[in-house]
Parts: C-alpha cells; structure tokens; sequence
C-alpha cells in the first residue's frame, strides 16, 4: 500500500511519527512517504522525504522566538501539502494534527484517498486556547463539529492515551486504538545502577504548563535533606526562566543543574538512564491530565521511578504498572514530599523501576505498538481493497 504521511506542526525528524510510526509502516512492507517541515537532516532506506518548509524562516526559529508562525504561512503550507497529494495519489493519507485531519477529509471528498487520523492531544480544547478566553468556548464548539466530520469519515483512528481513545469511539464508529508513544527499546537501556548523587530528571523544555515553577520551588525544598543533580534534556522556556533561577537561587547551596542541550534520538535514552528519578509535573488542563507524555515511556524505559500527577491518566498508567507514586503538581510542597519518598525509599524506588521496565518489554514498548499497527493498518487495507473492488 502506498502510504502519505502528512503533518503541518511536526517535523520530519519526529521521533514518534516518523522513526517510529513511517519506520514501523515501511518495515510492514508499505511504501510510505513522509511530508512536513524539515528541520534536522534524516535519512531511511525505506521511507521517501518531502519537505513543506515555512516561506518566511522554520518553524523552529519562530518557537525559538516565542512566537507562532502566522496563519497566512500554515495556510500556505496546507496548499503545498494538498499539492503533494494529488500528484502522488496514493493509497492512504495518514494526518497527524487538527489542520491535517481537515485537510485529509477534504482530499478525501474530492480525490477520493482514505485517511487515517493520528491523535496526539485533546484538540478541541489545544486548538481552541489559541483563541483566548472570551472566544474559546465558542471555538471550542466549532472545533469539535470539524472533529466529529474528520473522526466518522476515517478509516482508522491512533489515539494517545486511553481517555482520548474513548472520546473517539463516542464520536465515531472506525477502528480506534491508542498508540502510545513508547521507545524503542534499542535506544533507551535499561539501568539498576546507583549514582553516588541522586539523578531526577526533567525530560522536555521546562515551561509554565510542565510545572517550572512549582518544581523551581520545591526542588530547594528537597535540597534541604538531600544532595542530588538535576538532569534537564530540555531548556528553560524564556517566559519562566528568571522566576525560575530566583527560585532555584532561594536554596542554601547551590543545586547541581545539567543540561546537556539537544541530542539526536539515538543518543537520548543512553543520557537518561543515569538518571533515578523522572519528573511528569504538567499542570491541571483536560489536555495534560487526559494525555500521555512520551516522557512517562521513556522514564519506564530506562529504569527511573516516575513522579506524576495525581488525578490523570499519567496516575492511572503509575498505579496500573506500580512504576512511581503520583502527587499533586501544582503543589510545590507535594511535588518535595513525593521526591524525598522516592529518594528515601531505595527499596520500593527499585521495585518500581522494575516494574516500569517489565511493562516496556511486554505491553508498552514500541515492539508492541508495532503489532497494533500492523492489526489496525491490516484492517485498513482490506476496508480499501473491499471499497476499490465494490466501486
């Protein structure tokens, strides 16, 4: 089958939907293309590259900025995507954002390619914040009319979380599986080994909705009972960074702070498995608490006991598979409390760890995401060949 793989906000070095996801469907024996914005060079045997580059500078500069790309440059970028389609043809279109699940129904209506919709947020309530707050409900609304359309006309959804695979299902009736974005565990060891200094690690930017104040806040907290080093693979986002360095400044000595910058996905999970303890501190919103971070995975991985936040699905996946504890994350004295339990437990620290990896090896693991692929895509292509030979 000849598959388009189609994003208007990823890049084609997206570790879940390309080295994963495109990987995974050409090692299937698909023949699949990837088309988005480019950013860091990437290369694969199997899977072809075209990039959809914004006209005035990347994506990643206006981020670096703290600024969104103008519509006018998105819309554009749907134009050159949709172009892309109808000179291919293929078999199926796989969207993977909002913008991408209403173009790939509209490519749909008038080329008459399938699609699959890849859901990796709660959109209607991402796409809606965008408006502010006056107008947000309203567009809330309208979001949800395009969902509903994009969702029954698919012919297979990919959701991110459990909660986010039952919202689709009462909207539609296609074949929906959640895909969670697990490692692959090649790239990520496995390590029981101790450091002489505690290592909690944040994985991702440190911004205002991960928690980077209420974690500035509490680490200090910690400080006070225990040495340990911060490990960051991310950045300080340039709205929190100078509350976030007088906070980090209130404790008595100085805390050990690494950060090692960007590193390319084969080398990510050999820096995190030195770490001991994996931060999830995402503040209260339907779309943090109804998600799953990647992050939750690759802690798992690695072989570091998981903080997480109590009340969200991020709880649920901590207390199912016994792999950390859960607290309340806009509670900077909770998030200490959790940290010096974990830290203070080295017993109960390793059994989750364990537990974390063992649920990698047998259920979460991106081996095991493959087979969902290949049962979900298996269907998906027999629904086409069915439809092609009834037409």
């Amino acid at each position: 089958m000849k598959i388009l793989v189609i994003s208007s906000g990823h890049f084609l070095d997206d570790d879940r939907i390309v080295v994963k996801q495109g990987f995974s469907l050409a090692k299937l024996g698909h023949d699949v293309t990837y088309c988005a914005q480019d950013r860091f060079p990437i290369e694969h045997d199997k899977v072809k590259f075209l990039e959809v580059n914004e006209p005035y500078g990347s994506m990643g500069e206006h981020k670096a900025k703290g600024k969104s790309p103008k519509p006018q440059n998105r819309l554009l970028k749907l134009f050159k995507l949709y172009k892309h389609a109808k000179a291919l043809r293929p078999d199926l279109i796989v969207a993977h954002d909002f913008e991408t699940g209403m173009l790939a129904w509209l490519i749909k209506k008038r080329l008459k390619i399938p699609y699959v919709f890849d859901s990796h947020e709660f959109f209607q309530y991402t796409v809606s914040a965008k408006f502010g707050r006056i107008v947000s409900p309203f567009m809330r609304l309208v979001v949800m009319n395009f969902i509903k359309r994009f969702a029954r006309n698919a012919e297979a959804i990919t959701a991110v979380s459990p909660e986010n695979e039952t919202f689709y299902r009462r909207i539609s009736s296609v074949p929906t599986r959640s895909l969670f974005n697990a490692p692959l565990v090649e790239y990520f060891p496995y390590s029981e080994e101790g450091n002489d200094k505690i290592t909690i690690v944040h994985e991702g930017n440190f911004t205002l909705g991960r928690g980077a104040l209420q974690i500035a806040e509490a680490l200090p907290m910690v400080r006070k009972n225990h040495d340990f080093k911060l490990l960051v693979l991310g950045t300080v986002a340039n709205d929190v960074k100078r509350d976030f360095d007088k906070l980090i400044e209130k404790s008595k000595k100085n805390i050990d702070i690494e950060m090692p910058g960007r590193l390319p996905w084969t080398e990510f999970g050999r820096v995190e498995s030195q770490g001991d303890i994996g931060l999830i501190c995402m503040q209260p919103t339907p779309n943090n608490f109804g998600g799953l971070s990647n992050k939750l995975y690759t802690y798992m991985a690695c072989g570091l006991a998981v903080l997480g936040m109590k009340g969200s699905q991020t709880e649920m996946m901590i207390d199912k598979y016994r792999c950390g504890i859960a607290v309340d994350p806009t509670d900077p004295k909770a998030i200490a409390e959790g940290i010096n339990y974990l830290i203070e437990h080295p017993e109960e620290r390793l059994d989750m760890i364990r537990n974390g990896r063992k649920a990698i090896d047998e259920e979460l693991g991106w081996h095991c995401m493959e087979e969902v692929m290949k049962e979900l895509y298996s269907k998906v292509e027999e629904n086409i060949g069915r439809s092609s030979f009834n037409s």
